[in-house]
């Protein structure tokens, strides 16, 4: 098998162990559950739902009272805190993350209206504003006419 698979195939001690296996009227493909194997998955919403009413009712309880409350490793919490429900620490206190991506989203689709209607704005109403006589100018140059100015008529 090496021959013709490479150094990656499979052992022939495995190759015999499945077969046995399979004779034996075995039908499922994947591997039995080994004792202190996790049982539950991070994906199950009921243990999502579960982590977040908690510390939605305790705001300052900690990662290790969350893995004896629910049973789970310490790597599955911080998974779920901060990856699925997406919270933080802030003195001593979990605060849920301010900006969501469709938030993220909807404030940048905003930025670009708003920055197109600034620059029809501007240009629609720039002949207006000379007209008007409201040029402006930046704050160094109005503060050195100011200053000359005022200086000029000093006795």
């Amino acid at each position: 098998m090496v021959y013709v698979y490479g150094e990656d195939c499979v052992s022939g001690k495995s190759v015999r162990k499945w077969s046995a296996r399979f004779r034996a009227c075995r039908e499922s493909l994947f591997d039995d559950p080994r004792p202190g194997q996790a049982t539950h998955v991070i994906t199950a919403n009921p243990l999502i739902d579960t982590v977040d009413d908690l510390v939605r009712s305790d705001r300052c309880v900690t990662l290790r009272m969350l893995v004896v409350k629910v049973d789970v490793s310490v790597g599955t919490v911080c998974t779920i805190v901060y990856d699925r429900l997406r919270y933080r620490k802030v003195c001593a206190h979990w605060v849920p993350k301010q900006l969501a991506d469709q938030h993220k989203e909807l404030r940048m689709h905003f930025n670009i209206c708003f920055g197109i209607m600034k620059i029809q704005l501007s240009w629609s109403g720039s002949s207006e504003v000379i007209k008007a006589g409201a040029i402006t100018t930046s704050q160094r140059q109005r503060g050195t006419a100011c200053r000359g100015s005022i200086r000029s008529h000093l006795p």
